[in-house]
């Protein structure tokens, strides 16, 4: 079952093992009622359904498990080869665990020594009685991270482009890097992709510009998706840039037509234009692209004209 499976136990005794259907055996040391183990596999998603260590260095399996309450006493872990997530030397398996405040790079902390679950695919670890461990995974001692990210970037380049640029200290089955998009934070798009090193034991830097930037957009929120060979993903931190505003542009300026195409404004935006005693002589609306077109009276005379779009302004001269 990928995703979330859950079982409950009305009764859990001291000192009996227990077994949950879903991969994990409980030996309590003390009785424990109404039990919720939860497991969550499949979802290639750090710290939901793998862990790592707080350097960032080691992952573990794809299965976590998740007690109601905090438990303490042996636990047994086992797991499918599907949930492997790419640990290789399975002769150093170790049960990790953390407590019941789940924050994302949080540090998870070994409670086993090494194990052989190369063809068992079972480790067992002891909670040591007092603690508040309720968040169990599987790691090896000798299994880094398939990426190592070391940096990410985001940075304006004028009003019209983000440069990302981000590196890895290594490499392991890395496929590439989706670089995604997004306006508010929450729902994001892709705008490009960079192949990756495939497997690598030093440093890459890396770099996209996006230059094709929203209009009218203020600030927007990028995040790096590394897709791993077999089609596993994981997501690094967002990061924001705000942008400045990109300024009116008036094409032909100087006009002796008297007319004048006005773009850069945002979209359904009122355009005045004034003379140099502050005085109306021209109003119109900018279309859904933020663009409008500047049809002056023919008995206008030459001269400088402010034009004001919004908070925009730009001036227009006329011959």
């Amino acid at each position: 079952v990928r995703g979330n499976l859950a079982a409950v136990k009305v009764a859990v005794p001291a000192g009996t093992a227990t077994t949950f259907p879903n991969g994990i055996v409980l030996t309590p040391a003390t009785a424990l009622s109404n039990l919720t183990v939860t497991r969550r596999a499949g979802l290639s998603t750090a710290q939901i359904s793998y862990g790592t260590s707080g350097s960032g260095a080691y992952q573990g399996i794809d299965r976590i498990w998740q007690t109601s309450v905090p438990v303490n006493g042996l636990v047994q872990l086992n797991w499918l080869s599907d949930n492997d997530n790419g640990l290789a030397n399975l002769a150093q398996s170790q049960v990790w665990t953390r407590t019941a405040a789940p924050v994302a790079g949080s540090d998870w902390q070994r409670i086993s020594p090494s194990q052989n679950a190369a063809s068992t695919r079972t480790v067992t670890g002891t909670v040591p009685t007092g603690s508040s461990f309720s968040f169990f995974t599987v790691s090896t001692a000798d299994s880094p991270l398939p990426v190592i990210l070391t940096d990410f970037t985001a940075q304006a380049e004028g009003s019209g482009a983000v440069r990302l640029r981000w590196a890895t200290a290594s490499e392991l089955n890395n496929q590439g890097f989706t670089v995604e998009r997004s306006l508010e934070g929450r729902t994001f798009t892709a705008i490009g992709t960079v192949a990756g090193a495939g497997n690598s034991r030093s440093t890459h830097d890396y770099t996209l510009l996006d230059g094709r930037l929203p209009a009218g957009a203020a600030r927007l929120y990028y995040r790096l998706q590394q897709v791993d060979q077999d089609g596993s993903s994981t997501y690094s931190p967002v990061r924001t840039v705000a942008l400045a505003p990109a300024g009116l542009s008036l094409f032909p300026n100087p006009t002796a037509t008297r007319h004048a195409t006005l773009t850069g404004a945002a979209a359904s935006t009122t355009v005045h234009v004034l003379d140099a005693l502050g005085r109306l002589v021209f109003i119109t609306t900018t279309d859904a692209a933020g663009t409008a077109i500047l049809t002056l009276p023919a008995t206008l005379p030459s001269g400088v004209y402010l034009v004001l779009a919004g908070q925009q302004a730009g001036r227009l001269t006329v011959e």
